[in-house]
């Protein structure tokens, strides 16, 4: 009776352990690729908390402010509030406009922008340089600030004119500078010869790409 019972217990276990056997590796590989996963989801989720931390600070710190790297003209008003901010774009207005001078080779033309009725709008250009990056497009403005630490943004001075009398100013000087193309022409001479006459390169304006010219430099307080 001993006997058999050993007899039927040898083969119960050596297939009890040929099982663990078995499975022992794909336990052990599973336990190796679950921490491997958790330790990846740990680092992109300490990652994306460290940065989230970052960008809510960058915000905090410019609360109400503009954001850094925005020019006005020639003036820059970062980490300015709208009331500072149109402290320093009305102290870089001239007192009296210059007189703006276009040059066509040795012939120049004046252009007397005062009587143009300029009127800089100080308040609504302060509010657009602070509402740069403040779109509500979180990607679009995040992508804009990354940007601006590059490059710059430089913003033109908004304002009002009389557009009627500088597009006839404009219409003034480009009849003073056009000239028209005369083409080579052949003239019979008196004595029966033909001659020719050579012709002349002619020159035109382009009146609306002179006029935008002239109001982007007014914007940027660009009177040479």
């Amino acid at each position: 009776a001993d006997l058999s019972l050993v007899e039927l217990e040898f083969p119960q276990r050596w297939e009890t352990a040929a099982r663990s056997f078995v499975r022992q590796p794909y336990v052990i590989i599973l336990t190796s690729y679950f921490m491997r996963s958790n330790r990846v989801f740990t680092i992109l989720a300490i990652l994306a908390t460290v940065s989230s931390l970052l960008v809510s600070l960058y915000h905090l710190a410019y609360l109400n402010k503009i954001y850094p790297r925005v020019f006005v003209a020639q003036k820059e008003v970062s980490n300015l509030d709208l009331s500072r901010a149109k402290q320093v774009i009305q102290k870089q207005l001239p007192e009296t406009l210059p007189e703006l001078t276009l040059t066509f080779g040795s012939q120049s033309w004046p252009l007397p922008i005062n009587d143009l009725a300029i009127n800089y709008q100080v308040e609504s250009t302060a509010q657009t340089a602070y509402l740069l990056g403040r779109t509500h497009n979180f990607f679009g403005d995040l992508a804009a600030k990354w940007r601006r630490w590059w490059q710059p943004e430089i913003l033109p001075l908004q304002y009002v004119f009389d557009e009627a009398g500088l597009k006839t100013a404009v219409e003034s000087i480009a009849a003073a500078v056009t000239e028209p193309v005369i083409l080579p022409n052949l003239e019979r001479q008196a004595d029966g010869t033909i001659k020719l006459i050579p012709g002349k390169n002619g020159r035109v304006v382009d009146n609306q790409q002179l006029y935008q010219q002239i109001v982007v430099q007014i914007g940027y307080l660009d009177f040479s």
